[in-house]
């Protein structure tokens, strides 16, 4: 694996947070920076998936002083984790078939890529089940103190109510394997991220049924935000840089936000590559939720570029980038 160059690692380890709060100044001049050296790190294909992980945490921590009046969460920054895992992991209730089976695709996973150095199997399967509890109580305790009162109805959200999201938390374990299978950092993370407006759309359980957040059709239906935001502007860029790849959904019947919704959802597991998915979670965070928007446009024109490098005819090679969403072309790992 390379590594990043050493001016950005040094960027990273000289972080001082008490001397970059002190002033907004201080702080949009060291996210100018951090930017400028992430994308020279790109660049020259620099991905360590160590530094990176400390790098967007320290990101992530100045984005909550610059964003302070732009929380999603209701819950007090300063709210300590301990209570939460003292208080509300406990009524948490035991993990679906669903989520046990998630956790075992993830260890695998995690072996596959070696990211496991640290700890045993079972101490794996552990730390993950622990941060899946922890995660589930500290977005049930976010959006209980947003919810407005309303008459029951019977809807999906209520259907689902005890699993909350109703599939596994892909982000989430991506998270984990970031961190090295660590269960403090992995979680530290998360209770910081999970304030900032970015988690929306790059984590999709994050708003998962909060009625105060989501209009009340997408809340009770449990339609995904992706839908109406970054997958409707996915298909703007197609039909106006992409028109031949945009024609051929058109004539599949398929739409292009079918495919895009899942990998987004999936956060391109069984999909890409590993460095390519810590580049996408990565570069969603530093430069915005925009990103995502560019990232799967991008999937979609080298699809079609691959398709007509192995076919000459310009109607077949358009209508055959469809089938890479079913035949799995990109699928690096099952």
């Amino acid at each position: 694996m390379i590594f990043l160059d050493v001016e950005f690692e040094n960027f990273i380890k000289n972080f001082n947070y008490k001397d970059i709060s002190k002033s907004e100044e201080t702080q949009l001049r060291w996210k100018s920076d951090f930017q400028n050296l992430y994308l020279e790190s790109l660049k020259e294909s620099n991905t360590n998936v160590n530094i990176m992980s400390d790098a967007l945490s320290k990101f992530v921590k100045i984005m909550l002083k610059l964003d302070a009046n732009n929380l999603i969460s209701l819950i007090e920054p300063s709210t300590s984790i301990e209570v939460i895992k003292t208080q509300h992991v406990k009524k948490q209730p035991n993990l679906s078939q669903l989520n046990f089976l998630g956790v075992e695709k993830t260890i695998q996973y995690a072996q596959l890529i070696n990211r496991t150095d640290k700890f045993s199997k079972e101490e794996l399967f552990k730390n993950l089940t622990d941060l899946i509890k922890l995660t589930k109580a500290l977005l049930k305790l976010s959006n209980s103190k947003s919810k407005k009162s309303q008459s029951k109805q019977e809807t999906y959200l209520t259907f689902c109510q005890e699993e909350s999201y109703p599939g596994y938390d892909w982000f989430l374990s991506t998270i984990f394997l970031m961190n090295n299978c660590d269960l403090e950092s992995s979680f530290n993370f998360i209770y910081d991220f999970h304030f900032l407006q970015i988690s929306s759309f790059l984590w999709s359980a994050r708003l998962f049924g909060n009625e105060s957040t989501l209009p009340n059709v997408y809340a009770k239906n449990g339609i995904s935000i992706l839908l109406p935001t970054i997958c409707h502007y996915i298909e703007l860029i197609l039909k106006i840089e992409l028109p031949l790849i945009f024609s051929a959904f058109r004539m599949s019947g398929l739409s292009p936000s079918q495919i895009c919704s899942n990998w987004l959802k999936q956060c391109f597991w069984n999909y890409l590559d590993w460095p390519e998915i810590v580049t996408y979670i990565s570069i969603c965070i530093v430069y915005g939720v925009d990103f995502q928007a560019y990232f799967c446009v991008s999937i979609l024109k080298h699809l079609n570029e691959k398709s007509n490098f192995e076919n000459t005819s310009s109607v077949c090679c358009n209508q055959n980038i469809v089938q890479h969403h079913t035949n799995r072309d990109l699928q690096i790992y099952c």
